[in-house]
């Protein structure tokens, strides 16, 4: 499977899970055309979020549609309302330990791309981040592993 596609499984089953709102902070070739087909068929918003402009531009005229927005900040987005899925994924691995930190108790589940041991030192902070939350499925059948973590028993 394509490094980039990993989260995919993980992103599916958390969808799933849930019908609200899905904030995705960082675009992807694989993600965001997967949540945007789910989010389309269940009528459910999503804001996809990218501080790269001429990425975040290709993807604007790729996907935007009425229910589908676009972000150009990583973090402000979180702030406004809560989300049934956060997905993590931005291109700042010094970043994305704050983001799972910030998505708490701003969302029911939270995925994290990029989570095998290997790459710890590529995310400071991010075991401890992820360590915090009292539930936690791991998809490690593909590399890199996503993680799942939420607050709330299913």
């Amino acid at each position: 499977m394509n490094g980039y596609a990993t989260g995919i499984e993980a992103l599916a089953w958390a969808a799933g899970q849930t019908h609200g709102a899905i904030c995705e902070l960082g675009a992807g070739d694989y993600s965001t055309p997967l949540l945007h087909g789910l989010c389309e068929a269940r009528h459910r918003p999503l804001a996809t979020c990218e501080d790269d402009t001429e990425w975040l531009a290709t993807m604007r005229a790729r996907f935007e549609a009425p229910w589908h927005s676009f972000h150009a900040d990583l973090v402000t987005p979180l702030f406004g309302g809560y989300w049934s899925v956060v997905y993590v994924d931005h291109g700042h691995g010094e970043l994305r330990a704050d983001s799972v930190r910030l998505a708490r108790g701003r969302a029911r589940f939270v995925v994290v791309h990029d989570t095998q041991p290997e790459v710890a030192a590529d995310y400071p902070g991010m075991a401890e981040a992820l360590d915090g939350w009292p539930h936690r499925r791991d998809f490690t059948t593909y590399t890199p592993w996503t993680t799942v973590v939420w607050e709330d028993p299913r």
